[in-house]
């Protein structure tokens, strides 16, 4: 990859927003308790959106956790440094361990005692997000405190999904959708729920091959200007 960082960023629009109005939902009233602190990071954004010297990645509807993804699961060369813990279920992620901010080790040992031994690999984390929720992004948690043995027994499974959808239905289908990465909203045309269920719950996530247009042009032109490459 040629010098300098590319920069990967979330949409102004958010796809999972329209499928799911509550998500991230809590944020606008964080944003009213601090309205310098929000104003500074819009300010900042909208300085890198129009800053043409920066080499950015946009999609709309899209997030920055999706581009990522995207990049990974497309087999291209991309260190990757963060703090998110989403990224650690992103299929076949290597991520840097330098200074250690997100690790599976770390990851675990955030969760109850009863599960961290059993988070092994990104298809544990992801159907961990989608068992307990995440308060970040309003993503409605399924499983009680009290019903961590539960987790436990499910994540011990060979391929947990199927009961799991037994026990909790449409929310689950639900959860997944918004928290599998790359998203379905990246492709075209774009899973249904039911859908990516059905690759997800036989390893065969992401979709191959079907890039929305936008997405593919822009990997296209990075190649062609050999920002990145496979």
């Amino acid at each position: 990859m040629g010098s300098g960082a590319l920069i990967l960023m979330d949409s102004r629009e958010s796809a999972r927003r329209e499928f799911f109005p509550d998500y991230k939902s809590h944020r606008k009233s964080r944003h009213n308790q601090n309205p310098e602190k929000a104003e500074a990071i819009r300010s900042f954004k909208e300085l890198l959106h129009e800053d043409p010297s920066l080499r950015k990645v946009e999609a709309t509807g899209l997030e920055a956790d999706d581009l990522v993804a995207i990049f990974i699961t497309e087999g291209y060369d991309l260190p990757v440094r963060g703090r998110d813990k989403d990224l650690l279920a992103i299929p076949g992620i290597q991520l840097s361990d330098n200074g250690g901010d997100i690790t599976l080790h770390h990851y675990s040992h955030k969760l109850q005692k009863r599960l961290a031994p059993l988070i092994k690999t990104p298809d544990d984390v992801l159907f961990s997000l989608v068992l307990l929720g995440d308060s970040s992004d309003d993503i409605p948690r399924l499983l009680p405190p009290r019903a961590m043995d539960l987790g436990a027994q499910l994540l011990s499974l060979k391929n947990p999904w199927p009961t799991a959808l037994k026990l909790f239905g449409e929310k689950l289908l639900t959860n997944l959708y918004l928290a599998v990465l790359p998203g379905p909203f990246c492709y075209d045309p774009q899973p249904t729920p039911q859908e990516a269920y059905d690759l997800v719950s036989t390893g065969q996530w992401p979709p191959r091959g079907v890039l929305r247009k936008d997405v593919k042009e822009q990997l296209e032109e990075l190649e062609a200007r050999h920002v990145i490459s496979r």
